[in-house]
């Protein structure tokens, strides 16, 4: 019985230490995301930039 105690004693460290590793890399994930959001936006906002400043050139420079 000793033996198999151990080894459900270490199943549980086990678990519990995949449980930990997991919420991390959830919050992780979620401020990845968050940064992913943050860059499209910043992408369009300069993509809109870009499309303004060239539509107010003049034609004969395009």
């Amino acid at each position: 019985m000793n033996q198999l105690e151990e080894k459900i004693n270490q199943l549980i460290l086990l678990t519990r230490a995949l449980a930990q590793e997991n919420q991390s890399l959830k919050a992780l994930l979620n401020q990845v995301r968050d940064e992913n959001i943050a860059l499209q936006s910043k992408m369009q906002q300069a993509s809109s930039r870009v499309e303004s400043l060239l539509a107010d050139l003049p034609e004969t420079l395009l």
